[in-house]
C-alpha cells in the first residue's frame, strides 16, 4: 500500500515538474548539436560497473564524432559508477526526497538551465529520479525506451527486440530512428 502511495504522490510531482515552456520541435540527428544523455543504474546493483562506462563511452565517442556536445545525468544508488567526462550530474540515493524519489532542487535547476536540443534516456526501464530531470529538462526534442508506466514526457520512444537492451543499444536504435526520418525529408 505504501508504495502504490508513493507512486502517485511521485506521478503528481513529475507531472508538476515536466517543462510546459519548453521549445518543442522534431529534431533529427544531423540537426541536433546538442546533447543530454540520461542514465540510471538498477537500484542493488553491485557488479562491476566497467562494462557500463565502456558502453557509455562509446556512445559518447559516436556523438562527439558528430560533432554533438555531450552532458550526462548518472543515477547510481550508491554513487558508485563514475564516468571519465566532464558536464557529469552525479545523484545518488541519499541525494533523493524519501517519498517523491525528487532530485535535489538545485541539481534539477542546474540541469534546467542547460541548452539541448536532443535528450535521450538510456535507461531502459522507469527510474524516477532520472524521469525528473527528463522532465525539467529544456531539449527541443526528447526520446527514450518505451516502457510501462510513462514518467516524464517524451516526444520520441522507441522499442527493441531485447527483453533487456544495454544502453548502446537503446542509444544505436534512437539514431538510427532519428538518421532515417531526416533522411526521409
Amino acid at each position: 500500500m505504501f508504495d502504490n502511495l508513493r507512486k502517485r504522490i511521485i506521478e503528481h510531482c513529475l507531472k508538476n515538474s515536466d517543462n510546459k515552456s519548453r521549445n518543442r520541435s522534431f529534431v533529427s540527428w544531423k540537426q541536433a548539436a546538442s546533447i543530454e544523455l540520461l542514465y540510471a543504474l538498477p537500484d542493488g546493483f553491485t557488479e562491476d560497473t566497467t562494462p557500463i562506462v565502456s558502453e557509455i563511452s562509446k556512445i559518447a565517442a559516436m556523438c562527439r564524432e558528430g560533432g554533438k556536445r555531450l552532458s550526462f545525468v548518472v543515477y547510481a544508488e550508491n554513487g558508485n559508477l563514475n564516468l571519465p567526462f566532464d558536464n557529469v550530474v552525479y545523484i545518488n540515493k541519499k541525494q533523493l526526497g524519501f517519498l517523491t524519489r525528487r532530485p535535489a532542487k538545485e541539481e534539477l535547476t542546474e540541469f534546467a538551465g542547460y541548452d539541448a536540443d536532443l535528450l535521450i534516456n538510456l535507461t531502459p526501464y522507469i527510474s524516477y529520479p532520472i524521469e525528473y530531470f527528463a522532465a525539467v529538462s529544456p531539449a527541443k526534442f526528447k526520446a527514450c525506451l518505451s516502457r510501462e508506466p510513462e514518467g516524464a514526457k517524451y516526444d520520441f520512444m522507441v522499442s527493441t527486440s531485447k527483453t533487456q537492451p544495454e544502453p548502446l543499444d537503446i542509444f544505436k536504435t534512437i539514431r538510427h530512428y532519428l538518421e532515417q526520418i531526416a533522411s526521409a525529408d
